[in-house]
């Protein structure tokens, strides 16, 4: 009897480990953007400022070129499996990230321009021969 109620509550624990898993694995405590398909929801000479707050919220950097022209710049980092794990994820770190950059002209966006970086793109400096100039 004693062995038929432990192997009940053993499952009743492994059942109850793996929701709790489950639960904490849905957890999500930012925003998730997708910079390559909100950059979709961007069209030159027609998206009003607002209309792009609205859109991708408020940008994670801005600077002001002139009177009437800003420069927004979105960035998110690209985050393998392991990265978003709960807990484990904070270990690592990746190098690899998207970027959103747009200028808008009289509140009006003129440029949108999205790029994506990874952490091997500047490796070409390493085996490079630099030479001096004179």
């Amino acid at each position: 009897m004693d062995s038929v109620l432990s192997k009940k509550t053993m499952r009743l624990s492994i059942i109850f480990c793996c929701l709790l898993i489950s639960f904490l694995g849905g957890c999500q405590s930012k925003q998730i953007r997708h910079l390559a398909s909100d950059a979709a929801l961007i069209t030159p000479e027609q998206t009003t400022k607002g209309e792009l707050i609205s859109y991708l919220g408020q940008p994670d950097a801005h600077r002001k070129i002139s009177d009437n022209i800003w420069e927004f710049i979105y960035f998110e980092d690209k985050r393998s499996l392991i990265d978003k794990t709960p807990f484990i994820g904070d270990l690592s770190s990746s190098d690899d990230y998207e970027m959103l950059r747009i200028i808008i002209t009289n509140d009006k966006v003129t440029e949108c321009e999205f790029s994506s970086f990874d952490k091997n793109d500047q490796k070409w400096a390493d085996d490079f021969t630099w030479e001096d100039i004179k």
